[in-house]
């Protein structure tokens, strides 16, 4: 490539100063700094440098910018604020507005970034589980807050824990993940009393979605025995897919690794279905 190491460490701080300024909601100043840096990336292969995951998130962002209509936004008004936690999968839904029991609500950002929810066991001190706390014990108690968590797990961790032998099959290690998960939300409702929407993991790329159909079937059932008045499943995954289940359905396709905001409606009906 044209780039020196040092070019692509500023090219990647700058790609970060992106996904700040869009994390705190500042998006009037995105186009801007996105035409400057949109053609920089053009015939480079950076998806094969060490800024891979910076380009990845800039790449992303420009994508929901380009889908999110600035005039609207701006003029947008809400009655209260749904914070957005998640990996990077709470991109596509932040900064957009549902009707939630009749209320206009803003889905704010509350970005971790490449949390697994195995980093939240007690044990790990990795430092996605200390974003994580940071993140959370920013947002103001007694908060609706939407979970987006698991898909990472899905596509990286279980499957290398099962085959390294360390859990018998796949449903044992969704379950000890699942767990893991559960126990950490009960601590946070428990802690700041939030109201906690458990959004499904995205079954967005094809050689992981039968392990993400699995995780979600099995994250549905732990939270239906748990039967948690302040932790509450959001049931509308097998909708973002083809009838047979096999891939995601072409109106949600975003850019391979997120879905689209199209997406969105399927959130509010499930939301609003709640009791």
């Amino acid at each position: 490539g044209k780039f020196t190491d040092e070019e692509l460490d500023v090219l990647a701080l700058f790609f970060t100063l992106v996904k700040n300024v869009f994390i705190i909601g500042a998006l009037v100043h995105l186009p801007p700094l996105m035409a400057l840096l949109d053609p920089l990336r053009h015939g480079e292969e950076l998806h094969q440098t060490n800024i891979r995951n910076e380009q990845a998130y800039f790449c992303n962002i420009t994508q929901l910018v380009e889908e999110l209509p600035f005039a609207k936004v701006a003029a947008q008004t809400s009655d209260k604020v749904m914070y957005v936690c998640g990996d990077s999968h709470s991109l596509t839904p932040s900064w957009r507005t549902i009707l939630h029991k009749g209320r206009r609500t803003l889905l704010r950002n509350a970005l971790v970034t490449g949390l697994k929810c195995w980093h939240l066991r007690p044990e790990s001190r990795f430092y996605p589980k200390r974003n994580f706390y940071n993140v959370v014990n920013a947002i103001p108690e007694g908060s609706d807050v939407l979970m987006i968590f698991g898909e990472i797990d899905c596509r990286e961790g279980i499957l290398f824990a099962v085959e390294r032998a360390i859990y018998a099959n796949l449903r044992e290690g969704i379950q000890v993940t699942i767990d893991i998960y559960i126990e950490a939300l009960l601590e946070l409702e428990a802690r700041k009393h939030f109201t906690l929407y458990i959004h499904p993991a995205l079954p967005v790329l094809d050689p992981t979605r039968n392990t993400v159909k699995i995780f979600n079937s099995m994250l549905q059932a732990s939270l239906a025995k748990l039967n948690h008045p302040k932790i509450r499943w959001l049931d509308f995954y097998e909708r973002t897919m083809t009838e047979d289940g096999r891939l995601l359905r072409d109106e949600y396709k975003l850019d391979g690794t997120h879905i689209h905001p199209q997406y969105l409606p399927l959130v509010e009906e499930a939301l609003n279905a709640l009791p």
